[in-house]
């Protein structure tokens, strides 16, 4: 059973109603590779907006294309993963070929997901209508550069799709019946 993700209506009337941040951000924490797969992206000329504690001492400050921003939590958490056109979900070394958390809180909010490509994200979500997927550092740059550039109306439609998605089918509620219905199987 895949992760989910909770969030109240109310909670994500509020935030769609933030304006929304065209560049590409990330929410998270530093490591090594995070923090390389990151530096590739500015050396590619990509702006990225970056929520999380401790990346100062990963990529330091003196990039005009970077902004480090502390960790949210809380609505704020939700009102980041909206805002942003997309958002880059990467992968810790343990579930590398999965799915995290990410993977279903960005669709359940309506936001962008731009996420590696592994098995789970290309079966859980439609690719390039719910969700969008890289294969290596280059094709991330040119997703990015495309995500960028696609128009409101196209946005909105995505946003949509990948909210409907998440909450007709991975939400913590959703999945706790599945998990049940799968013990009373046995």
């Amino acid at each position: 059973v895949p992760f989910g993700f909770e969030l109240t209506e109310q909670m994500y009337h509020d935030v769609i109603q933030e304006p929304e941040v065209n560049r590409l951000c990330f929410l998270g924490n530093p490591d090594k590779a995070r923090a390389t797969f990151i530096r590739n992206l500015l050396l590619a000329q990509i702006p990225i907006d970056i929520y999380g504690s401790g990346w100062e001492r990963y990529l330091g400050m003196d990039n005009p294309l970077l902004t480090i921003h502390k960790a949210v939590y809380g609505i704020d958490f939700w009102k980041v993963l909206r805002a942003y056109t997309i958002q880059l979900n990467l992968m810790r070394i343990h579930n590398l070929n999965s799915h995290n958390m990410r993977s279903f809180d960005i669709p359940g909010v309506g936001g962008i997901m731009l996420a590696p490509h592994t098995l789970d994200h290309i079966t859980y979500f439609d690719v390039d209508k719910e969700i969008f997927v890289f294969k290596n550092i280059d094709d991330c740059i040119a997703q990015v550069k495309t995500l960028l550039n696609f128009d409101a109306k196209h946005r909105k439609e995505i946003r949509e799709a990948a909210h409907v998605k998440a909450l007709n089918n991975y939400t913590y509620y959703h999945q706790v019946t599945v998990f049940d219905s799968l013990l009373n199987g046995l």
